[in-house]
């Protein structure tokens, strides 16, 4: 059982590397790989890492995934308020 809780350290730890390294690449295919992340906290960051890399590559897209990600409210407004506002109607 030790060998398998390192391994999904392991796992985990790589995927949020790979995941790093594809957001400012192809932040839509990070989203994907970071779906597979089975650490909630972990993903969760992975998520709002790719939101603010995808805002500085395109704001559109990245609103779009972000209004729908879910990253919780607090966040997604955060994240928004840096690309130059939000409306609380747009997070409900």
């Amino acid at each position: 059982m030790r060998s398998r809780i390192g391994d999904d350290a392991t796992r985990e730890s790589a995927l949020g590397a790979f995941v790093n390294t594809v957001a400012t690449i192809d932040p839509a295919v990070a989203v994907r790989w970071a779906e597979v992340i089975r650490d909630e906290e972990l993903r969760m960051a992975q998520f709002e890492n790719i939101g603010s890399s995808w805002l500085s590559i395109d704001r559109v897209a990245a609103r779009a995934w972000i209004e729908k990600s879910p990253l919780p409210k607090d966040v997604k407004e955060r994240l928004l308020a840096h690309e130059g506002g939000t409306t609380n109607d747009a997070l409900r």
